[in-house]
């Protein structure tokens, strides 16, 4: 059978589209994003193409692509596990970043960006990918990520970079101004005990004062 030539990049995903059409072939899924995905890198017209349309086609073409191959490692899939399947999954949700339309698309490829590199092991790299996705939160949701993310870490992890964080973040929180106080007591002493640990005792002092003055404020309230 003689393949349409697509005109432009619609065409060219619609014609993928028709071919994993309830297919669960999944070499079969990462060829037909690949058609896609190579058309618009071999024509002039879709490399210069910065429409919302383009983007979106681009990005669903890339994020297709990179569930392909993390299907690959699947406990029900019939192909043989192989950890090159979680980097090149890595690498295609990278990608997708850069065709990303929304916040939502962004923060959602972060995340399983950052997942990947749980699964790879790499958790400096999980610590960036997350941060990257807090920082796109509304303000009032931040303080939470920060301790969670603080909470999943090893004991070998830098943590203090992110408690600072979580500590500007307490007044953002919509809780009360109890909690708001708790919050940052609870925060500011394990940072101080870092810190001392570290022999940092200027920003130990720092966070003492901290923690004391909302202590202060918690007694009057």
């Amino acid at each position: 059978m003689i393949r349409a030539v697509p005109k432009n990049i619609v065409q060219a995903y619609r014609l993928a589209t028709e071919e994993i059409d309830d297919s669960d072939d999944l070499e079969q899924k990462i060829d037909a994003a690949s058609k896609v995905i190579d058309f618009c890198a071999e024509t002039d017209s879709c490399r210069l193409d910065d429409s919302i349309k383009k983007n979106q086609i681009m990005y669903w073409s890339y994020i297709n692509r990179a569930k392909a191959y993390l299907d690959k490692n699947g406990e029900e899939s019939d192909y043989e596990y192989s950890r090159k399947n979680y980097i090149r999954a890595l690498k295609n949700y990278n990608e997708a970043l850069a065709f990303a339309v929304s916040e939502n698309d962004v923060r959602d490829v972060l995340r399983n960006m950052a997942a990947l590199c749980r699964k790879l092991g790499d958790e400096e790299g999980y610590i960036q990918l997350k941060l990257e996705e807090i920082d796109g939160l509304p303000d009032n949701e931040k303080f939470q990520e920060y301790c969670s993310l603080v909470n999943e870490l090893s004991e070998n992890a830098d943590k203090i970079n992110i408690l600072e964080k979580a500590l500007f973040a307490v007044t953002d929180e919509d809780v009360s101004f109890v909690t708001k106080c708790r919050n940052t007591i609870e925060v500011c002493r394990y940072l101080e005990k870092s810190y001392l640990h570290g022999g940092d005792e200027a920003n130990a002092a720092r966070v003492s004062n901290l923690r004391r003055n909302a202590e202060e404020l918690l007694s009057r309230g």
